[in-house]
């Protein structure tokens, strides 16, 4: 694992891939460590006790408490943007007009605050804080039928060709026409100059991604009233932080050999495949122009038996394997002969 990451590398990631996506970066909330909380259990520590080296009978409370003090309540845990596929919101086609959406996260606090724990910050975004929605209007993830047809998937090819760094900024973007030509963009010169990022198309004001055709006008920065469902807000997030891998492992390995930060990105749910390979492919893109090594982590792509799994878990005493079905009799004699 690389260990010179830190979150200035988490956030210059996350501008970066914005950009790559084609939506602003003005929705991107960062995260922060609940300093009520953790100074409510400083209070209840007894008088005698340094929170540095808490005598708290849990060890993992004990660990967690030292950790959030020893890198301060100021300290940005990672950042999330708000983003949702918007195909079909507006009758738009999937191949015209925007392709993502994001917009604001509104909290009673200027900061959001994360639900205490030892888990990937994706797991911890306070979504019970975000404005209130009836449930008729919830965006709930319903999962495809797997006995509908299916067209074949795209290739890797045509999926990556899409956030090529001239296709993404146009002209303007790193590799485009006018970058070879001038070596840079000027200040005040290109879509940046209008407050919408360097190379975001003009929709991304309205916090929509677009790539190509026709932008219709969505309005999802508008803040709800007292009382109103608010079921046009994103409510599902990819997540950039930086931590130390040996926090999987629990308090003890947490103590063993020297800190480290390796780049995390938390995948966040969609509904079909192809969205979840588009998204892979703006990451993978974003990394490679970055220079910089990441670990994915968050919700699996979507259930699609077109996506071949390969899953290794361990259980007590052995190692499961476990491989995708059997679509015919000569794939399972393949898969049971050895």
């Amino acid at each position: 694992y690389p260990t010179h990451y830190t979150s200035a590398d988490a956030k210059a990631f996350m501008a970066a891939r914005c950009q790559r996506l084609g939506v602003s970066d003005q929705y991107v909330q960062t995260g922060y460590e609940d300093t009520w909380y953790h100074l409510w259990r400083e209070r209840r520590l007894p008088v005698n006790v340094d929170p540095f080296e808490s005598k708290l009978e849990d060890e993992m409370e004990r660990i967690r408490l030292r950790r959030v003090f020893d890198q301060g309540l100021e300290h940005a845990v990672g950042f999330a943007l708000p983003l949702k596929r918007s195909d079909g919101l507006d009758g738009v086609p999937a191949l015209e007009g925007s392709r993502w959406q994001t917009g604001p996260w509104f909290f009673r606090d200027e900061r959001m605050y994360l639900h205490p724990g030892d888990s990937p910050m994706g797991y911890r975004l306070p979504l019970d804080s975000l404005p209130w929605v009836k449930s008729t209007d919830y965006p709930y993830h319903i999962e495809s039928d797997p006995f509908a047809p299916r067209d074949a998937l795209p290739a890797a090819a045509a999926i990556r060709s899409q956030y090529a760094a001239h296709v993404i900024g146009g002209g303007f973007a790193e590799g485009g026409v006018v970058a070879l030509q001038s070596k840079g963009v000027t200040a005040g010169q290109g879509p940046a100059a209008a407050g919408q990022g360097a190379g975001a198309p003009a929709s991304a004001a309205l916090g929509r991604g677009t790539t190509a055709g026709t932008v219709t006008q969505l309005d999802t920065s508008r803040a709800p009233a007292r009382g109103e469902s608010a079921g046009w807000i994103t409510r599902t997030a990819l997540v950039v932080e930086v931590r130390d891998p040996r926090r999987a492992n629990g308090p003890k390995a947490e103590k063993v050999g020297e800190p480290s930060g390796v780049l995390y990105v938390f995948m966040p749910p969609l509904k079909v495949l192809e969205d979840y390979l588009e998204l892979l492919a703006a990451v993978e893109a974003t990394a490679a122009a970055q220079g910089v090594t990441l670990v994915l982590e968050g919700y699996p792509p979507p259930r699609d038996p077109r996506l071949k799994v390969l899953a290794v878990t361990p259980d007590p005493g052995v190692i499961e394997v476990n491989i995708h079905p059997a679509s015919n009799w000569t794939e399972l004699v393949e898969h049971t002969e050895f």
